[in-house]
């Protein structure tokens, strides 16, 4: 990418292509991103794409905080209608509501895996085109998803809690997406303009690619 490039247009850009060339009836392709891409930012860059031609896994910080959608308000409406509910501080289990999806299992070499998910949150959009405008900014909900393993392949240090922000059709596959995500961090051919490959994490091999 050249210097003062914008990352998210230049992946995305990048996806487009991927996603036009691909066969008819092609598996929806996901793409994996490390931490430093927002999910917002990708979106508005994918365009017609986003959430219906190809879908996305972002790994986030763990200080992310996310919003639930606010509650109908009672009575007369007066003023702007909020746009934010519930506060989710990946940090905070204190803030932490019920998951509406999670996965369990046991694993060769993450021993127990634990996935939990919970869909429709969306972030606070800090970098738009609208900013210092009167015009709506877009509400880009998805589904934040925790890892937690028990050991590391290596066992050389204590696993921490992995977070990824998911978007994409349909209901997100948490078996899939957690092995999707570790399955691109083991291949180093896999990076930003390689070759997608199919890993075998599933009887419906997915188009992956990854994005550092």
């Amino acid at each position: 990418m050249p210097a003062g490039g914008n990352a998210h247009a230049v992946a995305a850009a990048q996806i487009g292509e991927l996603v036009e060339h691909l066969p008819a009836g092609s598996p929806v392709p996901l793409c994996v991103f490390d931490a430093g891409y927002d999910p917002p930012s990708l979106a508005r860059q994918l365009a017609e794409v986003d959430g219906e031609r190809v879908a996305v896994l972002v790994r986030l910080r763990s200080d992310r905080c996310l919003y639930a959608d606010p509650t109908p308000a009672a009575g007369p409406k007066i003023g702007r209608p909020r746009k934010h509910g519930r506060k989710f501080a990946c940090a905070d289990a204190g803030t932490w509501w019920a998951p509406t999806d999670q996965h369990t299992e046991e694993h060769a070499q993450y021993g127990r895996v634990q996935v939990r998910a919970w869909a429709g949150v969306h972030a606070k959009t800090q970098h738009h085109p609208a900013k210092g405008s009167y015009r709506p900014k877009a509400v880009v909900r998805g589904a934040l998803i925790l890892v937690e393993v028990e050991h590391l392949p290596r066992q050389t240090r204590i696993p921490k809690r992995l977070w990824l922000w998911w978007r994409g059709p349909g209901h997100p596959d948490l078996a899939v997406l957690w092995r999707a995500y570790a399955a691109t961090r083991k291949s180093p051919t896999m990076s930003v303009g390689s070759h997608p490959t199919r890993p075998s994490f599933g009887p419906d091999p997915i188009l992956c690619m990854r994005w550092e």
